[in-house]
């Protein structure tokens, strides 16, 4: 009987001295910024933000005006150029790209004509990051 209690004890106290054994870490706060701009036909336009850690990158068009569809992509930079690595439409509301940041940098979103644009887009896209 006191070899099962014993053993009751340490399994109970076990993801306490667990939890108070490991480090301390605490994840990264998110972060969203705002971009707004006009989308001319045949053109593109990017924006640099820079990430404090390693993470998921949101990107997601939240006004068009006029609701026509455009392309959303978030990349790497290189200089100053933007290279996405992941593109989208995007409507909006419904238009949102995705990506994983593997450490602090500096990251692009680009918004662009995807070639259906026949008139200017007015638009405002917030990049959700670490």
């Amino acid at each position: 009987m006191n070899r099962l209690v014993a053993l009751l004890l340490v399994v109970l106290w076990m993801p306490w001295i667990v939890a108070c054994s490991g480090s301390n870490t605490s994840p990264t706060a998110a972060t969203t910024d705002t971009f707004t701009g006009t989308l001319a036909q045949g053109t593109e336009n990017s924006y640099n933000f820079t990430t404090s850690g390693s993470g998921t990158v949101t990107v997601t068009a939240t006004s068009l005006s006029p609701q026509l569809a455009i392309g959303l992509g978030v990349g790497t930079v290189s200089g100053t150029t933007c290279s996405a690595t992941t593109e989208n439409a995007a409507v909006q509301q419904s238009g949102t790209v995705t990506m994983t940041a593997s450490s602090a940098s500096t990251y692009c979103a680009i918004v662009y004509d995807s070639g259906t644009l026949t008139q200017s887009v007015a638009y405002t896209i917030t990049v959700a990051h670490p």
